[in-house]
């Protein structure tokens, strides 16, 4: 069974529904009151979800909200991570990359990230950080703008690629062996 969250695009494209019909009305001198109805859509969704023991947000379990947790990534079954209002550690140091050309993107947001890369490992990382510190194995610390790292042989064929984006937050990422 599929969980509902209240951000949800099923959830946003009834909203703007709504608003639009408003708007609508309004032009008929026809007044809803939206607000009200909001929020008592809003209690209602609350008071059903505490109910059946659901969660109000749905949190994947590669993202980290205000909460500080390890993720290990062995393997390519998710390719973006975010730490959003909490602090962790992605451990990408065992990822293997033989046969795979993939890329990850890990997203920082209000939050401290601490990433660890193979330095036998080929990698390209592009970083952009927007009012935040985001910091390459190289020692270089972006504030604010974009930034390409790579460690990347002529004979390399199999990279990991590898996109960090923070905002209002703080990534560190280096090298663990």
């Amino acid at each position: 069974m599929k969980s509902f969250s209240i951000f949800s695009g099923t959830t946003i494209g009834i909203l703007l529904i709504f608003i639009g019909l408003t708007a609508i009305l309004k032009t008929f001198d026809i007044e809803i009151p939206f607000v009200r109805i909001l929020i008592g859509l809003l209690i209602i969704y609350v008071g059903v979800t505490i109910l059946f023991g659901g969660t109000l947000i749905d949190i994947d379990h590669n993202t980290i909200i205000f909460s500080n947790k390890t993720l290990k990534v062995t393997d390519f079954n998710e390719d973006e991570y975010n730490i959003i209002f909490g602090s962790g550690v992605i451990d990408l140091s065992e990822l293997p990359i033989q046969n795979h050309h993939k890329e990850i993107e890990i997203n920082t947001i209000f939050g401290f990230s601490s990433v660890l890369l193979d330095s036998k490992k080929p990698i390209r990382l592009d970083v952009s950080s927007v009012f935040g510190i985001a910091e390459t194995p190289d020692g270089n610390k972006i504030n604010f703008g974009d930034y390409e790292y790579t460690n990347i042989k002529k004979n390399d064929n199999y990279i990991l690629n590898l996109k960090s984006s923070v905002v209002f937050g703080n990534s560190k990422i280096k090298y663990s062996k």
